[in-house]
């Protein structure tokens, strides 16, 4: 068809209904449902152990480690001013699953230790190492 002839009649209608009916389905297809692209029937991560956030607001980095069993396992070190979080396993919590978490700082004689925690599967532990370490704290949820 040349340019600048108007269409009329049925044929005119023919092409507007076209084009209408593109544009509707461009649209359905911008808003219709998305695609899952992660899997969320799976166990969850913290299923087979529990979680460990800790905060440094500490000036030098942060060995921590966890007390279990009467044995210490080194799990991270934490850049100062960071944080950092982790999924631990479940033998980490032994068979008492009481647990203590120790945050030394890299070339200091102190350190910050919990108290005895109770952690059960699934739990998340958070720490937060204060610069004065006296003020540190933990929370469980």
């Amino acid at each position: 068809m040349p340019a600048g002839k108007r269409v009329s009649g049925e044929a005119g209608r023919s092409v507007v209904h076209k084009r209408l009916l593109l544009a509707i389905l461009l649209l359905l297809g911008c808003f219709g449902p998305r695609q899952k692209f992660r899997d969320d029937s799976g166990p969850s991560p913290l299923a087979d152990g529990f979680e460990l956030t800790l905060n440094n607001r500490h000036w030098l980095d942060i060995n921590v480690f966890v007390q279990h069993d009467g044995e210490s396992s080194r799990v991270t070190m934490v850049t100062a001013s960071t944080s950092q979080s982790l999924i631990l396993p479940l033998w980490m919590l032994g068979e008492s699953k009481l647990v203590r978490i120790i945050a030394e700082p890299v070339g200091e004689q102190d350190s910050y230790t919990t108290d005895l925690l109770r952690v059960d599967l699934g739990q998340s532990v958070e720490v937060n190492v204060e610069s004065v370490l006296s003020k540190s704290n933990y929370s469980i949820q």
